[in-house]
């Protein structure tokens, strides 16, 4: 924890002089410690750091400038890491990086904090929370726009709330927002345990995205309750989000607002209907912003922003597709595209215009069958590791493995799927040409050449990937019926 005392007040008409840079607090139990003045505003207030409590300031110059400010000064503790000099603003603990992306959390763009702040903030007497907060650069970003709204003496701890489980994080979020001059009450808390008040004008952030898969335990029996809390029943099959969604609408003021970054799936996925119909139910606007490329750094999966507000229901959403985070600065000025969409049905037609959907539909009922008149489709073999399981015919006899410890496959992907047939003799030509057509496949005890390719695996972590710690011995890929037309 960030130790956080107030030495004492200034109040007064009067001018008071003190530079950006660090000082030594002088307390009457003759203790003293270096502090760093961040920022100096007028009028407002000042935070600095030191220990000692009711301590006057002993000034220690550090350049010429000298900054005004009246009427408060609040003297508070910052740890040295902060006194190390300013930082971008909005940006996470760097040393942090490494802990949040370990646990599957990924830093949201500034930009999108930024655009979802700005289009929460209505006031600057309204009222924020950030569940999951973080490092607090939703929190960051809401705080900058309160203060756009009139000047005002900006404490904000009664209007800046956070909720984070981890307490390397919420520690992180509480020295970025002092770094900043701004203070916000950030709670160590399973944002699931939290009763929800609806007291917020707004509720933004980025809800962590954990798959099913790993969704399990009281973890997931705890949000499949806060949502059916508000009446929405999800199945096993969905992620975490969708039950967060659902619960940070429960701390909304009826005339509240909702900014959050989604995956894309929240418009397809058949888990994800409950929320899509809570969403239409619940709210009176609800819009969504797209992307066409990817916007988060070395993330492959798709997002959107979900803005919603209001309450009463709705019949429909709006949409708007940007390239990417540079184009939501671009959306005022943008057309946004609305989308009727029918109850329980996918939002995914919204991602075409209104005719070419008519006409996807004439064709669909007019002259198209669906797959399921000609046979069942169903995934092929899932390694886990396509890297290390599948192989070329050069690499399989490197490594000295038998014919019985390989199977032939269509390699993977689908670019070399152009006809209505995959040949042997389609098949030998890729394999000629070093295409991975070999699946490693140890049918009995591996043989020696095998155990070592094994041994390779679990190096390089291979067998700690989802698919190979469900299945015994790791190693063995289930395999799937071939069928009729290959």
């Amino acid at each position: 924890m960030i130790p956080v005392f107030v030495l004492g007040y200034y109040s007064g008409s009067q001018n008071i002089s003190i530079n950006s840079g660090s000082y030594t607090a002088q307390g009457n139990n003759t203790r003293s410690a270096q502090v760093y003045v961040r920022s100096v505003s007028a009028p407002g207030r000042l935070s600095v750091g030191s220990r000692s409590r009711h301590s006057p300031l002993k000034e220690r110059r550090k350049n010429s400038q000298v900054a005004r400010f009246c009427v408060f000064l609040t003297v508070r503790a910052m740890p040295d890491s902060i006194a190390a000099g300013p930082r971008k603003r909005g940006r996470p603990v760097s040393e942090l990086h490494g802990l949040r992306k370990a646990r599957g959390a990924f830093f949201t763009p500034p930009e999108i904090c930024s655009y979802i702040a700005e289009w929460a903030i209505r006031s600057g007497d309204d009222h924020v929370l950030e569940p999951s907060c973080g490092e607090a650069a939703f929190l960051l970003e809401a705080a900058n726009h309160l203060r756009k709204h009139g000047p005002r003496d900006l404490f904000l701890q009664n209007q800046l709330h956070g909720i984070e489980i981890h307490n390397a994080s919420a520690d992180a979020a509480r020295v970025a927002l002092a770094r900043s001059g701004f203070e916000a009450s950030i709670r160590t808390s399973d944002f699931f345990d939290e009763a929800p008040k609806r007291q917020f004008n707004a509720v933004i952030g980025n809800p962590p995205y954990v798959r099913y898969q790993q969704h399990t335990g009281g973890a997931r029996a705890k949000s499949l309750e806060a949502a059916l809390a508000e009446g929405v029943r999800l199945n096993g099959l969905a992620s975490s989000w969708a039950a967060f969604v659902v619960h940070a609408a429960r701390f909304l003021k009826p005339d509240g607002r909702l900014g959050l970054v989604l995956p894309a799936e929240l418009l397809s996925v058949n888990y994800a209907a409950p929320v899509r119909r809570f969403l239409l139910q619940r709210f009176g606007r609800v819009r969504l912003v797209m992307f066409e490329n990817l916007v988060f750094p070395g993330v492959l999966e798709e997002v959107v922003l979900l803005l919603a507000e209001g309450s009463g229901g709705a019949n429909s959403f709006e949409v708007y597709q940007a390239r990417d985070v540079a184009g939501l600065a671009a959306i005022k000025a943008g057309s946004w595209k609305e989308h009727r969409p029918e109850d329980g049905a996918k939002w995914t037609p919204a991602l075409l215009e209104p005719s070419i959907f008519d006409l996807y539909q004439r064709l669909c009922n007019e002259g198209l069958e669906t797959l399921a008149t000609w046979g069942q489709t169903y995934l092929g073999a899932v390694t886990g590791n396509n890297d290390y399981f599948s192989l070329s015919r050069e690499q399989a006899a490197k490594r000295g493995l038998k014919a019985s410890e390989l199977e032939r496959i269509s390699p993977p992907g689908s670019r070399h799927l152009r006809g209505h047939r995959f040949t042997d003799a389609a098949w030998e030509a890729m394999a000629e040409s070093g295409a991975r057509c070999w699946l490693f496949y140890p049918r009995r005890a591996p043989s020696a050449a095998a155990e070592q390719y094994i041994a390779k695996g679990q190096k390089a972590k291979v067998h700690e990937a989802y698919k190979c710690t469900v299945r015994s011995p790791w190693w063995r890929v289930p395999l799937v019926k071939c069928r009729t037309c290959f």
